[in-house]
């Protein structure tokens, strides 16, 4: 038992990575690694794995972080949402090209544009 990988974290529920503040996912990870990079940090990679992935039953998550208060999960999430092509609703991308930051307003052109689409 020692040595075996705790479930909760082997195989995360990802969702709050999404919609957790800060302060909530550190109550919940502080004393893992997950805290080194922190929430932004792990909602950012998930959206980029979600790109890849491209299971759209993850799509509200993604549709969650196109309001992220971290312009680095924002634009992860405009890449994401690139990958999906024409296949999901465009509103979200949209929204995320008139974003103030100017790398998520570019990365959700390019999506839109269909730059990260891949078959």
């Amino acid at each position: 038992k020692l040595l075996e990988p705790d479930p909760e974290l082997a195989f995360p529920n990802i969702e709050p990575w999404f919609t957790d503040s800060g302060h909530a996912f550190l109550r919940r990870y502080g004393d893992t690694a997950f805290a080194r990079a922190r929430r932004r940090g792990m909602a950012r990679n998930a959206a980029l794995v979600l790109g890849n992935l491209r299971d759209s039953s993850h799509l509200h998550l993604l549709q969650s972080g196109a309001s992220d208060a971290g312009w680095e999960v924002r634009e992860a999430v405009a890449w994401a949402l690139g990958r999906f092509a024409h296949s999901v609703p465009s509103d979200a991308l949209e929204r995320l090209r008139r974003d103030p930051d100017e790398r998520v307003a570019l990365t959700a052109q390019s999506a839109l544009e269909g730059a990260f689409f891949a078959s």
